[in-house]
């Protein structure tokens, strides 16, 4: 079985020319350590993936993404059956152009978001459930201001670039390991069992880490959606 997959992991922004290990991120994931300050943080990714299994090919492209067409250009590229989703930044831009090149190119997205205090998995599949942009119209309709927050996010200044602020992110390693093996127990059910089988089929998994509670939101797809709205049937 020949699996292409496409990893929106790490970004890089003006004022971070390049993201590499430091003393703050080495504790987030097993894949780094001590060892790998100042090291590009895709290269030992890709180190560590060869070490673990070689017989899986796994190519690295250290890109600058800063547009929707940044990602439609990576996808047209490498031609992936799904898309995977954990990058950070830019903060309040990238899940929303993964999700429009994604749903342009009927490609299916699965995509954890980890903070200090709240984690969120769900998935995309294009023409069958709701779209990035169908959540954030299901949450206006229960928070308003959510609007002005996005809002808000996109244009904070932060160091010397406007519009790709790096908000702070607290989120501890428990938490980012607890997010990324859901990640990938869902990405099992769809290679082996389809899309049926999915637990964020149209849904949303929500979970607080200092309680531990954790639910499902029930999702919407919207007609009107901009970006999956043509799509619904």
């Amino acid at each position: 079985m020949k699996i292409e997959i496409f990893i929106v992991y790490t970004l890089f922004t003006d004022e971070q020319p390049a993201h590499r290990s430091d003393e703050y991120k080495v504790g987030e994931k097993n894949v780094y350590s001590t060892h790998d300050f100042g090291k590009l943080k895709s290269d030992e990714a890709k180190t560590f993936a060869e070490k673990f299994n070689p017989n899986v090919e796994f190519i690295v492209n250290n890109q600058e993404i800063n547009s929707v067409s940044d990602i439609e250009n990576l996808i047209k590229q490498s031609n992936p059956d799904f898309i995977v989703n954990v990058a950070d930044y830019p903060t309040g831009f990238i899940d929303f152009w993964v999700n429009e090149a994604a749903i342009k190119y009927k490609v299916p997205i699965f995509s954890a978001i980890v903070n200090k205090k709240h984690g969120k998995v769900y998935s995309v599949i294009p023409g069958s459930t709701a779209c990035y942009y169908c959540q954030y119209l299901q949450d206006l309709e229960s928070v308003p201001e959510y609007e002005e927050e996005l809002k808000v996010i996109q244009t904070q200044e932060g160091n010397t670039n406007l519009n790709y602020y790096r908000s702070p992110n607290g989120a501890l390693g428990p938490s980012c390991l607890f997010q990324g093996y859901y990640l990938a127990n869902e990405i099992m059910r769809y290679l082996f069992q389809g899309t049926s089988s999915l637990l964020t089929f149209n849904k949303r998994f929500n979970i607080n880490f200092l309680t531990n509670e954790q639910d499902y939101m029930e999702l919407k797809r919207y007609d009107q959606c901009k970006i999956c709205g043509e799509l619904n049937d």
